[in-house]
């Protein structure tokens, strides 16, 4: 969403069958002096996918690049959006009148009516939030993931292991959804930021600290000591924002496709994907570094 200091959603990332070929990676920004795949342009924010991205730019266009094979990576032209989330098979997008526009695949059939602030969208549902601060969900249900429960939120996300969360207004996190590896149920605690990945989820408190929970076999839960403004999870590994510079962790072993380690960079927004990220810079440039077999990690010029 077009917020300073808050992360995209990783949303969609999680069908990793798609991509079973070993990716090509670029070099985490800092290693060679360059930030790789940086292109000069008035990007507000990013949203990363398994293998495909989307940036929104200030004048309300959407752009994505990436794998396009049902289409995700096309959106309509025009303007007029303010919050994108990329998705596998489908991506979405919320309008300055409110409503939604996805693209790509309709296997989660129509999107909801309603006048909403922002959308996450993962392979098989997908969740928005209202100006009310209701939550409304879409696609399959099988195990509760599109039943949200009663707001007021300010703030959603969804995974792609059949669950979703959201930040309620006072701070705490409601999760609803398959609750394999304990991935809905979130800690106790204030909380400023959320975001889920695949089968793992993690939160900024009021302190400044992360919190994950869920799956933890590639140490995607194992944030590192810092003050953290933001944070965004990815299919197997985690990053957070501290100061502007991008940390992240997890995605150890055979998932680590140069994703991880990644530490330094100026960002204002970051989104962990697949087996990539992307941030944008304070002067409204794209950034994006790990896999690269589809393009996901090349992002066009503004």
């Amino acid at each position: 969403m077009p917020v300073l200091l808050l992360l995209t959603a990783c949303t969609g990332s999680g069908d990793t069958a798609q991509d079973s070929a070993t990716p090509s990676g670029t070099a985490p920004p800092g290693d060679s002096g360059e930030p790789p795949s940086e292109r000069t342009g008035p990007w507000v924010t990013v949203s990363t996918a398994d293998v495909s991205s989307c940036g929104l730019r200030d004048e309300g266009t959407i752009a994505c690049w990436g794998a396009d094979t049902f289409g995700e990576s096309s959106p309509p032209d025009g303007e007029g959006f303010v919050d994108v989330s990329a998705g596998y098979r489908t991506s979405c997008g919320v309008l300055l009148d409110g409503t939604l526009s996805c693209w790509g695949d309709d296997h989660m059939g129509e999107p909801p009516d309603g006048d909403f602030l922002q959308v996450a969208v993962a392979p098989l549902h997908g969740c928005a939030l209202g100006a009310d601060g209701e939550v409304t969900c879409w696609g399959d249900d099988g195990d509760g993931e599109a039943s949200p429960p009663e707001g007021p939120f300010s703030r959603v996300s969804v995974g792609s292991g059949a669950f979703s969360c959201g930040l309620r207004s006072e701070g705490t996190i409601a999760c609803w959804g398959s609750d394999a590896d304990g991935r809905a149920t979130p800690p106790d605690g204030s909380f400023t930021d959320l975001d889920l990945g695949d089968d793992h989820a993690c939160a900024v408190t009021v302190a400044g600290e992360v919190s994950c929970w869920g799956e933890d076999d590639y140490g995607q839960l194992d944030a590192p000591e810092a003050a953290f403004d933001a944070v965004t999870a990815g299919a197997y590994h985690s990053c957070g924002l501290t100061g502007g510079a991008a940390l992240c962790w997890g995605a150890d072993g055979q998932v680590n496709f140069g994703q991880v380690p990644a530490a330094g960079g100026d960002f204002e927004s970051l989104s962990a994907g697949g087996w990539h990220n992307c941030g944008v810079t304070p002067t409204g440039e794209l950034a994006c570094w790990g896999a690269d077999n589809a393009g996901q990690a090349t992002p066009p010029e503004g």
